[in-house]
C-alpha cells in the first residue's frame, strides 16, 4: 500500500517554487523596465533631441539670456557666442574698417529658438546676402532672447555696449508694449542646469504642457494685450532710451514691426502696434512692417508660420527680406554725430 504524503509537506515544497516564480517575474519585469527606460532615453536624445537644452544665465539687469555654447536640439544647431548673441563669436571692436556691423535686437521672433537652425535664421541669411551684394564684410549680430522686451534690450546694451555697430534694427511686436522684466525665478522651459536624463527633461517640461493642452487647461499666450498705460509708457521710454543710446554711438536706427497671424493679421492690430509705431515715428525712426510679406505667403507650403507669432524656417526667409530692406534704408540715413564722452570700461564676456 502506497504511503500518502502529508499535506503540510506538499505545502512546504510549493512555497519555494512560488517564491522562485515571483523572483523570476520581478527580474523579468525589472529587465523590461530597464531596457525600456534606456531605449526611451536613447530615442529622446538621438531622435527627438532632448537632454541638451539651451541653458540660461540670469542677471539683475537684463534678466536672462541663453548661456554661451553650442547646443544640438531637435536636429538643429544653436550657437550662442560669449556675448549671449545667437551669432558666431565677435570682438567688441572692428579690426577691419570696411566691415559693416548690424545689430538686430528683439525677442524669440529674431532668436528663432530651438526649432530654428543657425543657418535658417534671418540674421544669418542677410549676413551672407549683404556681404555678396555690398561687396564688403558684413556682420549681423543677433541680440535676442525669448520673451525679451525693450527694457531687456536696453539693459543688455548698457551692460555690453553697441559693438562698434553701424546700423541698429529694433524688431518689435505689439506685446512688447507693456512687457517689462519680472526678475522672477525661471521656469522649467528656461533651465539653468543640464538635466541628468532626457526623460527627466521631458517629464519636467513637456509632459505638463501636453497634459494642459489635452485637458484644455493650457494658458492663453500673451493674454495681456492691453496693459495699463503706465506700464506701457515705461516700455515706450525704454524704446526711446535704446534709440538715444544707439545714436549716441553714431549708429543709424530703423525699426521693424511684426504682427501676429491669428491675433492681428486675421483680425486687427493690437493697441501696442499703434503705440510702438507712434513712438518710433516721434523719434524719426523709419519703420518697416512684416505683415505684407506674411500675408502674401500665408498659404505657402511649407507654412511660413510655426505658430501664431513665430516664423518657421520659411518665414525666417521672409523676415530676412524685410530686414534687408531696413538695412538698405538705414545706409541712406545720415550718420548721427558721435557724442564725445569717455568710453565705458569693457565688461567681461560671459564664460562659456
Amino acid at each position: 500500500m502506497a504511503l500518502s504524503t502529508p499535506a503540510s509537506a506538499t505545502t512546504e515544497r510549493t512555497k519555494p517554487r512560488k517564491a522562485r516564480r515571483i523572483r523570476r517575474a520581478l527580474f523579468v519585469l525589472g529587465a523590461v523596465v530597464l531596457v525600456g527606460t534606456v531605449a526611451i532615453e536613447v530615442l529622446l536624445r538621438t531622435i527627438v533631441g532632448m537632454g541638451d537644452p539651451p541653458l540660461y544665465d540670469t542677471s539683475p539687469t537684463w534678466e536672462y539670456a541663453v548661456r554661451p555654447g553650442v547646443y544640438k536640439r531637435f536636429g538643429n544647431t544653436l550657437s550662442v557666442n560669449r556675448w549671449h548673441m545667437r551669432s558666431p563669436d565677435i570682438e567688441q571692436r572692428k579690426t577691419d574698417p570696411r566691415e559693416l556691423r548690424i545689430l538686430v535686437m528683439g525677442d524669440s521672433v529674431v532668436n528663432g529658438g530651438s526649432p530654428t537652425d543657425d543657418r535658417e535664421l534671418a540674421t544669418a541669411l542677410i549676413e551672407a546676402s549683404l556681404t555678396k551684394e555690398l561687396a564688403r564684410p558684413v556682420r549681423v549680430l543677433n541680440i535676442s532672447a525669448g520673451s525679451w522686451g525693450p527694457t531687456n534690450v536696453l539693459e543688455y546694451l548698457k551692460a555690453y555696449g553697441t559693438f562698434d555697430a553701424d546700423i541698429g534694427i529694433l524688431v518689435l511686436n505689439s506685446i512688447d508694449y507693456g512687457d517689462e522684466p519680472t526678475y522672477a525665478p525661471l521656469g522649467a522651459e528656461m533651465p539653468t542646469q543640464r538635466p541628468w536624463l532626457a526623460i527627466q527633461e521631458g517629464l519636467a517640461n513637456y509632459v505638463p504642457r501636453a497634459i494642459q493642452k489635452l485637458t484644455g487647461g493650457a494658458p492663453t499666450q500673451d493674454t495681456d494685450t492691453n496693459p495699463p498705460a503706465e506700464r506701457g509708457g515705461r516700455t515706450l521710454a525704454s524704446i526711446g532710451a535704446i534709440v538715444t543710446r544707439l545714436r549716441t554711438d553714431s549708429i543709424r536706427v530703423v525699426g521693424v514691426q511684426h504682427l501676429r497671424r491669428e491675433m492681428e493679421i486675421k483680425k486687427s492690430p493690437l493697441i501696442g502696434h499703434a503705440k510702438i509705431g507712434a513712438q518710433l515715428g516721434a523719434l524719426n525712426v523709419p519703420v518697416f512692417q512684416t505683415d505684407s510679406w506674411f500675408r502674401a505667403h500665408d498659404a505657402d507650403a511649407p507654412s511660413v508660420w510655426r505658430d501664431d507669432v513665430h516664423p518657421s524656417a520659411a518665414g525666417q526667409r521672409g523676415l530676412a527680406v524685410v530686414l534687408s530692406e531696413a538695412v538698405k534704408a538705414a545706409l541712406a540715413l545720415p550718420v548721427p554725430d558721435r557724442v564725445l564722452q569717455a568710453p565705458p570700461p569693457a565688461p567681461a564676456p560671459a564664460k562659456p
